[in-house]
């Protein structure tokens, strides 16, 4: 990463830090999420969406927030809503979107208001689902044409033992 420290300003009201760049707010979106602090996660979430990719330093640590296992339902909700934040950026997200949304909606009334996501959102989650499911249909497709291509009747046998 370009930075190896990030300064945050604490807000005039003493209540909060402020992210100066987005590679700031997405250290301390990190940061507070491995801490488990899921309402202040969220709160941060919209100071990391973009419509364009990251940079190199922003990527590094956007690809940290996949690294961890945390299976509360709000760690869910967060990924959902930073998969929504960046949906139109052409990124690829370091976890798997189907199934965190699945987690998502098997443990929605187990998540914090704070931490839900709305109604078009969700509709818009289970639209990126199943764009990524027609996708890898596709590529299975490609896949299996190929094997016939390459190894023609013979791709098609199993061997028995």
């Amino acid at each position: 990463a370009r930075n190896r420290t990030f300064l945050y300003p604490v807000h005039a009201s003493n209540n909060f830090l402020q992210a100066s760049t987005r590679a700031a707010a997405l250290y301390l979106l990190l940061l507070r999420w491995m801490n488990r602090d899921y309402s202040g996660s969220a709160n941060l979430v919209s100071g990391v969406g973009t419509d364009t990719k990251y940079e190199e330093d922003e990527d590094q640590i956007f690809q940290h927030l996949g690294t961890f296992n945390d299976v509360h339902p709000a760690s869910f909700a967060i990924t959902v809503k930073v998969t929504l934040a960046v949906a139109d950026a052409g990124m690829r997200w370091p976890w798997d979107v189907p199934e965190f949304v699945a987690g998502y909606m098997d443990a929605i009334m187990h998540i914090p208001a704070r931490c839900r996501v709305s109604t078009a959102e969700e509709m818009r989650l289970l639209g990126i689902c199943s764009q990524i499911r027609k996708t890898l249909e596709i590529v299975d497709e490609e896949v299996k044409d190929l094997k016939f291509r390459l190894w023609g009747q013979w791709g098609q046998i199993k061997l028995q033992r």
